[in-house]
This record gives C-alpha cells, sequence and structure tokens, in this order.
C-alpha cells in the first residue's frame, strides 16, 4: 500500500473523530396527549366533536346561513344599495376573529345588543363608513359582555425553541400556524395544524404550542366573570 493512502483515510477520519454527535432533539408528545396521525392533537378526555370546530367562515360555525362579504373598495353609495339586513350582515363579518374566538357566545351578544342598535340606527347612504362605525360599537359593546383569551406566555422567552441546526436555514423566516382549543383554565386542550413547514420544525412548534398558557376567555355576569372555554388561531414564525 502506498504511503499516502493511509495518511488520506487518516485526515477523512480525524474531523468525526472530533466531532460530538448533535444533540438530539426531543419530539415526543407528553403522555397524556393523543394524535390522529394526521393534523390533530388533544388531551385524553377532551370532547373532539366540539373542540376541532371548523372557524374559517360564519357559515362554517353555524352563526350565518350564507357567505357575504363586504369588499370597502366597491363604491356603493346610495343607502338603498344595502338593507338594514345585509348591513347587519356586513358588520357580522368585519368581526369574524371575534367569532373565531368563541362563536356561540360572541353570536348571541352580537344579536342582542349590536344587531338592535343598527336596526334602530339604521344606514347613512354610506356603507364603507357605516360598517366601520358599527364595527368598533360593535367590538366595544361585546367586550362589555366577554373578554378573549389573551397569551401570557412569551415563544422564544418564557418558552425557548430550539431549532437544529440542518433547518435553520429551512425554518428562517417561515411560519406554522395552528387553531387551538383553550380550556378553562387557559391550558390548550386540542391543537390543529392549519399550515406548515417541515415534518420536523411542525412538530417543534407544536410541542412550543403545547406549553402555551392564556388567560382564558371570561363572560361577564354583571360584577362576576366566569372563565369559558375559547379557540384561538396562535402562529409560530421561525427568526430568519
Amino acid at each position: 500500500m502506498r504511503l499516502w493512502y493511509p495518511l488520506l483515510l487518516f485526515a477523512l477520519l480525524l474531523p468525526i473523530a472530533g466531532c460530538s454527535e448533535p444533540e438530539p432533539v426531543d419530539l415526543s408528545l407528553p403522555e397524556v396527549w393523543q394524535s390522529d396521525l394526521g393534523v390533530r392533537w388533544w388531551i385524553s378526555g377532551t370532547d373532539t366533536s366540539r373542540a376541532f370546530r371548523d372557524l374559517e367562515t360564519l357559515q362554517s360555525m353555524g352563526v350565518d346561513e350564507k357567505p357575504i362579504v363586504y369588499d370597502a373598495t366597491v363604491a356603493l353609495t346610495a343607502a338603498a344599495n344595502v338593507s338594514q339586513d345585509r348591513l347587519v350582515r356586513y358588520v357580522k363579518q368585519s368581526l369574524l376573529p371575534l367569532f373565531r374566538n368563541q362563536p356561540d357566545v360572541v353570536d348571541s351578544l352580537f344579536d342582542a345588543y349590536v344587531t338592535p342598535k343598527i336596526l334602530r340606527e339604521g344606514t347613512s347612504g354610506d356603507p364603507g363608513a357605516d360598517v366601520a362605525r358599527f364595527k368598533r360599537d360593535g367590538f366595544r359593546i361585546i367586550y362589555r359582555h366577554y373578554h378573549e383569551p389573551r397569551t401570557i406566555l412569551k415563544l422564544g422567552e418564557d418558552i425557548p425553541i430550539s431549532i437544529p441546526d440542518s433547518l435553520k436555514v429551512t425554518a428562517g423566516g417561515r411560519a406554522v400556524s395552528f387553531q387551538v382549543y383553550v380550556n378553562e383554565e387557559g391550558v390548550p386542550a386540542a391543537i390543529e395544524q392549519l399550515s406548515g413547514v417541515h415534518p420536523v420544525l411542525d412538530r417543534i412548534a407544536l410541542l412550543s404550542t403545547i406549553e402555551m398558557r392564556w388567560q382564558p376567555a371570561y363572560l361577564l355576569r354583571g360584577r362576576k366573570s366566569e372563565a369559558i372555554p375559547s379557540w384561538v388561531r396562535f402562529r409560530i414564525r421561525f427568526p430568519s
């Protein structure tokens, strides 16, 4: 054997011998969590028929009969072009993110307090201004009776996110989004993945979401408040 061959082999093996194995990332779920091996995870005992609710549209939530989308760029200037009934539905559509937190509660408050206000005050002849005004008023009115869930922990600070070096380029600036069912204690009870990046990164984002905590949603009854289950749409964006 030529002298240079063993020297070359030694040179190739030296970096491997001198480097330690990368720390493995634990991607296992906590024992109390179950999965359908797809994009849904839940704590044992959770009512999944309720927790995995379709919150994409008002119609899928069951709080409106048919699709209606108000486009503020459309010049509708005549009061006759927008009936009070359609104005009510436009305003409801403008509050879609709030409805996604707790469709049944928000819809019942909307019907009890916001709809009568819209019907009482009517249209002004400027649908864009009407929708904006009643949206602001509607949110304030509903907020007197209901508070949506709020995060009390911060990702990257309270909950560190470890990304394998081999996936940092893939992760850079991209996001994984979830719909989370939050129980009365502000703890995630069911999680549905809405979008992903990479199987390993998605799993890391899921495990971080499991660790998240929220101030639960509250229904105000006079001077008393009652914590209630709710939903949040939650996004984890990896650093670029």
